[in-house]
């Protein structure tokens, strides 16, 4: 009768005092544009009245455990006290709308725990498994 009021979370939210943004753009985009709309979305983020300092990385070498193409950015940031994490992270989302990427945000120690656990980067994830590639592809 009790397992309905039983914890559905693994650990309890964090609060890092650091936010983390992932930007996937579009595969087959240039390291020049790629830098471009990274470049930007800094801009964006700074703008937050948290955000103490940005770090960004484009890609990933070919042999690193976690390779990624030039399409593929992450931003990492510092965060002073002020708003809850939730409001901070609906307010990057908010600025980074305008970019041409696929955006995710949360916590990096969170999203390193998330992505060790399931194997995807991000909190949602859809799995589409089949045995005829056509018809998964929508071409069928």
């Amino acid at each position: 009768a009790s397992v309905p009021f039983f914890a559905t979370t693994f650990l309890p939210p964090f609060n890092e005092g650091a936010a983390f943004v992932g930007l996937r753009l579009n595969p087959g985009i240039t390291l020049a544009e790629s830098v471009k709309i990274g470049t930007l979305a800094e801009q964006l983020v700074r703008e937050v009245p948290e955000v103490t300092y940005v770090g960004r990385r484009s890609g990933r070498a070919e042999l690193d455990e976690h390779a990624e193409g030039v399409h593929v950015s992450e931003l990492d940031m510092r965060l002073k006290p002020g708003r809850p994490p939730s409001q901070i992270h609906a307010d990057l989302r908010t600025r980074l709308a305008s970019l041409p990427a696929t955006v995710s945000i949360g916590q990096p120690i969170s999203h390193r725990i998330d992505h060790m656990l399931s194997g995807v980067r991000a909190q949602v994830a859809i799995r589409i498994v089949g045995d005829d590639l056509d018809v998964l592809r929508g071409e069928g």
